[in-house]
């Protein structure tokens, strides 16, 4: 025979997520941590580059070091040349955080067209990305992708007579990287 056995009388201790109290300081200390994590980059002075050939503008955190028509090795703290680039390394990284290829659209392709043509990642026709507008330009990204040993994520951008492909080295996405890239990217001019 079964018998019901009551529980020992006395006051129960409440779950974890039943602990208002408890839930409350573990959701402020997340709201603490990922804010101070945003900060990061506001607590450097920010410095603004031009780029006159590119038609763009970006600011960036300055304890960045930037490189213009250049790239770096893989593994390594050679560089060597390439037109119609810029790198952002961050401190203490031994590869590039962002790369900023801009490129002429000679043929006045729309995004999808652009992005077929000047895109060596499979991954990247076979997804729709994300559409966003940066700016005034239209643009897509492409989340998280496995294009490279260590993954990264693309921006893909227009401005009439100019595109540009921006990469953010690192699966996932460092989103303070990316918000940096869609919050202080902007052209010059409309490009015609």
């Amino acid at each position: 025979m079964l018998r019901m056995v009551n529980p020992v009388p006395g006051p129960q201790r409440p779950s974890f997520f039943q602990n208002r109290f408890t839930l409350a300081v573990a959701a402020g200390i997340a709201l603490l941590l990922l804010v101070g994590a945003a900060r990061q980059f506001d607590a450097q002075p920010m410095h603004t580059y031009t780029n006159t050939p590119g038609g763009f503008r970006l600011r960036y955190p300055g304890n960045f070091i930037l490189h213009e028509n250049e790239v770096s090795v893989a593994g390594s703290d050679a560089f060597h040349p390439v037109e119609n680039i810029v790198e952002l390394d961050a401190p203490g990284h031994p590869r590039p955080y962002i790369l900023i290829e801009y490129m002429y659209n000679m043929q006045g392709q729309q995004l999808d067209d652009f992005i077929d043509n000047s895109s060596e990642c499979d991954e990247i026709t076979q997804q729709p990305g994300e559409n966003v507008l940066v700016a005034g330009m239209h643009g897509r990204v492409y989340r998280d992708i496995s294009c490279n040993s260590n993954g990264e994520t693309r921006i893909y951008l227009l401005n009439g007579d100019i595109g540009y492909n921006i990469l953010l080295h690192g699966k996932p996405v460092d989103e303070r990287l990316l918000a940096l890239i869609l919050t202080n990217f902007a052209p010059l001019s409309a490009q015609h």
